[in-house]
């Protein structure tokens, strides 16, 4: 998704090598989402929950609220 995209670019700080290994991370938890028999209709999107989720990074706006 157009999020998922811009976590990424956030996540990756510049560095590409990064941003792509976060990229294939993200898809793989995304795609096991709906491995087990559950019929989920968004397996294998990658979008910014999954890639913070990935990263062990919170969301910029949780940091924000905090402060």
């Amino acid at each position: 998704t157009e999020s998922g995209l811009e976590a990424i670019l956030f996540t990756a700080e510049g560095d590409m090598r990064n941003a792509l290994n976060n990229l294939q991370a993200s898809h793989t938890l995304a795609k096991g989402l709906g491995s087990n028999g559950d019929n989920v209709s968004h397996a294998g999107v990658v979008d910014e929950k999954i890639v913070f989720q990935v990263c062990d990074q919170p969301h910029p706006n949780v940091v924000k609220d905090m402060v």
